[in-house]
């Protein structure tokens, strides 16, 4: 008999192994590239910008980054007659400040606030809450209510924006 043996030859795949490595080094090449150039894009070079642009910065609201919320500590809970029909309504409201002491300020003075913002809820138009134009003019007559409050009592209206962070009609 005979005999067959089976060999393998394994031959070095020089070629794939030096593409992996030239593969893995040019990916590793653009990720750092690709985190430098974020780094140097999202932090501003403060030299960069002249005195009149930092006040006019300094004077214009930031934006929600920085701001800071106040929670009113319950729900407001109304009716609403639509169409012949009470419906219950409730909203969670948060007011935006932009600062540590405007939120202190405005702490102090929540029951008024919540005044206010009852007032202007109490007497809303059931019909026109119901689309979002509505519940956007309610929220504008809110915050104008309580700034109008807010500089009555302090002479500053602290509050930049009244947010309803709970809607729901029944």
């Amino acid at each position: 008999m005979a005999e067959e043996s089976l060999e393998l030859e394994i031959k070095p795949q020089a070629k794939s192994k030096k593409n992996i490595i030239i593969a893995a080094v040019v990916g590793l090449l653009v990720l750092i590239g690709g985190a430098i150039a974020a780094y140097f894009l999202l932090s501003g070079d403060s030299n960069d910008s002249s005195p009149a642009q930092t006040e006019t910065a300094m004077a214009e609201p930031e934006g929600p980054r920085n701001s800071m919320y106040v929670s009113l500590p319950a729900p407001f809970l109304f009716n609403l007659p639509i169409n012949g029909n009470e419906h219950v309504v409730q909203i969670k409201v948060q007011l935006q400040v932009r600062n540590d002491e405007h939120q202190v300020v405005v702490r102090k003075h929540l029951p008024f606030l919540r005044d206010a913002l009852l007032t202007t809820f109490s007497s809303a138009n059931g019909i026109t809450i119901n689309s979002s134009e509505g519940k956007e003019e309610l929220r504008t007559r809110a915050l104008l209510n309580v700034q109008t409050a807010m500089t009555a009592i302090t002479g500053s209206p602290y509050i930049e924006r009244v947010l309803f962070t709970g809607f729901v009609m029944q």
